[in-house]
């Protein structure tokens, strides 16, 4: 019997394996989508370069991708991620022995320093999730809380702010994962790895009316778990929360989204010299690593230690200049 010739494989079929290869291991469907249009992108250049297959792709070519990249207008942070996708892809390439040479073993981009994350101080905080006076401190509409839909709206940011949890997390959250009597919530995390979170004092007060006084409210309430429900009676979704903040931080002063309250619970954990591990656990992430940008120091942080310990400096004080 002839031998049965083995089917070739279509050009940039590795790009499938790999993302079929990143959704087995519990990517979210927000990740997958974002590698997949990263690699879409990558192929699409190699397409124009004449490329039809991974395996002919060599350092010269990554180079004059990233090169294409910076042509195109992007920044230096957004190549950076362009090539991790690109490397992660050839990393699982040569995993499985599918090329002889990883083409990104030896490029690097020139380190650029990370500015600061975008946060919002303490005072500011107050005054975001604090209904008097917001249109005259900040520029920002009140959030009414004597209104169902403004109290459901001030117990998810103050649950945000308090929890330090992701957007997708909060969203996710259902009646069953929040405990009133333990002040804790379990949330569902990246690569879906569950945590509990400690519920701030504020926070826990306003989750507490909300689920006795607020929810019961919505119709279809008593049908769904979800914790937090859109005026349809369904669990809210990432457009219907983008416009929560967009109704009420649209026209501040500063700028919010979402991550701003995250990043800004994690700045001040960390300004407050809690231990990295812990901050690391609560936040929900891998490594320490993740927590870098946080441990730089702005001016203000500088100035304070200036003026705080300098030997000039403590002898104006002690002089009362």
């Amino acid at each position: 019997m002839p031998r049965r010739k083995r089917k070739p494989r279509k050009p940039m079929a590795e790009v499938a394996d790999y993302l079929e290869h990143l959704r087995l291991a519990n990517c979210t469907p927000a990740t997958l989508h974002g590698r997949s249009k990263a690699l879409e992108r990558f192929t699409i250049f190699l397409a124009g370069q004449g490329i039809g297959r991974l395996q002919d792709v060599d350092a010269k070519t990554v180079e004059a991708y990233l090169a294409a990249l910076l042509d195109d207008g992007l920044n230096r942070s957004s190549v950076e991620k362009y090539l991790a996708d690109v490397r992660n892809l050839f990393d699982y390439m040569d995993g499985h022995g599918l090329i002889f040479e990883n083409p990104c073993q030896d490029i690097r981009l020139q380190e650029q320093p990370r500015p600061l994350p975008e946060v919002i101080t303490v005072d500011e905080a107050r005054r975001l999730l604090n209904a008097p006076d917001l249109e005259t401190a900040l520029g920002i509409r009140d959030i009414d809380t004597t209104t169902p839909l403004g109290f459901r709206d001030r117990t998810m940011l103050e649950l945000l702010y308090s929890c330090g949890i992701r957007r997708a997390e909060l969203l996710g959250l259902d009646i069953r994962h929040v405990s009133i009597d333990n002040s804790v919530a379990k949330v569902t995390g990246k690569g879906q790895k569950e945590r509990m979170v400690p519920i701030g004092a504020t926070a826990l007060r306003y989750l507490e009316s909300y689920l006795k006084a607020i929810r019961p409210l919505w119709k279809n309430s008593t049908q769904t778990e979800a914790l937090f429900l859109s005026t349809r009676g369904l669990r809210l979704s990432r457009p219907g929360f983008a416009a929560v903040v967009d109704r009420h931080f649209g026209k501040a002063s500063v700028r919010v989204t979402p991550h701003t309250f995250r990043r800004s619970c994690t700045t001040e954990l960390v300004r407050s010299n809690a231990n990295l591990y812990h901050v690391k656990e609560f936040l929900g992430h891998e490594s320490l690593a993740s927590l870098r940008p946080y441990t730089r120091l702005t001016i203000l942080d500088v100035k304070r230690m200036h003026a705080k310990c300098h030997p000039r400096e403590r002898d104006e004080a002690e002089n009362g200049g």
